[in-house]
């Protein structure tokens, strides 16, 4: 246990080094910091730092959309500024990402191009593979124990970063939001960006939303301005067609009947699983179901035509 912590506390020597010496850092938040139970630890550390602040899809619901810091979610489908602020840092810290490609895209030897790549991982597989992603420095830990020592009264970790780098990466979210007022202008019919702003703004802090696959997701999470202490569900990586409507069951009885829960599915994965519609019947679960209905596969049909010549 002792090696361990010195171990830790070596790593975050280097970490406090890269620091001070990146002129454009950036914080990525991924799933692995639920999955470690870190939501406590992150919260203590993110008063501790000023640095601006990125997700992945499943890191989303980990920080308020109207945080100071927050930039967006990055990625294949993510927000334009949050990608420009990632692809033109010195330096990323990442907590709880495994970098897969929906995050760097097909070629992830361009993504971060001029970063050194800081990550925590409990699996030393997804530190070491081998796919043109380059790491810079690997700290095969658990996050949570790793976020315990960070925050320590021994540690004093403080970082703030140079106001020109975190000015820049604002007007980035700011002149490049993913609803646009040609969105908004839109009424027939409605445009999905829109509505889910208009959903996001209407639901509260405790609502709890369960997105499915497809162009509903997609849409959801791009547009979703998330309220910190809502829970943003989805299978992700998986990606089941039809996951949200038992999701969203299940979502609601797990939190002991107490929370709204909030189902977002396409009108192709509701086909699939519509059948527990008697499920939440059966057992009086309120469960509020939006329907995304463009009449057909979306991203199935977006692949078809990018990648096979509509064949």
């Amino acid at each position: 246990k002792n090696k361990k912590i010195i171990r830790i506390k070596n790593d975050i020597n280097k970490i406090k080094k890269l620091l001070l010496k990146s002129k454009r850092p950036i914080l990525i938040l991924g799933g692995g910091i639920r999955m470690s139970k870190s939501i406590n630890e992150l919260d203590k550390f993110l008063k501790k730092i000023d640095i601006p602040i990125v997700t992945t899809w499943s890191g989303l619901d980990l920080v308020d959309y109207n945080h100071k810091n927050y930039l967006g979610c990055i990625g294949v489908y993510g927000s334009r500024g949050a990608n420009f602020a990632v692809q033109n840092s010195d330096l990323i810290l990442n907590f709880g990402s495994r970098l897969d490609t929906r995050v760097t895209g097909g070629k992830p030897e361009t993504f971060a191009r001029a970063a050194k790549i800081i990550s925590i991982d409990i699996d030393k597989y997804e530190l070491n593979k081998k796919r043109g992603l380059d790491i810079y420095l690997k700290i095969n830990q658990d996050l949570n124990s790793f976020l315990l020592i960070l925050n320590s009264k021994s540690i004093n970790f403080k970082y703030l970063v140079n106001k020109d780098w975190k000015k820049v990466c604002q007007e980035w979210k700011l002149n490049y939001p993913n609803v646009t007022s040609s969105n908004r202008k839109i009424k027939q019919p409605i445009n999905p960006y829109f509505f889910f702003e208009c959903l996001s703004e209407k639901l509260n802090k405790n609502d709890v939303i369960v997105s499915d696959t497809g162009a509903s997701l997609t849409w959801s999470i791009q547009a979703f301005k998330i309220k910190k202490g809502q829970r943003f569900f989805s299978a992700y990586g998986n990606s089941p067609m039809g996951y949200a409507l038992p999701g969203s069951a299940g979502a609601f009885l797990s939190n002991n009947k107490k929370k709204r829960v909030i189902c977002i599915t396409g009108d192709g994965g509701f086909q699939l699983n519509i059948q527990e519609l008697q499920t939440i019947v059966s057992n009086n679960i309120p469960v509020k179901i939006f329907v995304i209905n463009n009449n057909g596969y979306g991203i199935i049909k977006q692949f078809q035509e990018l990648y096979l010549k509509k064949r």
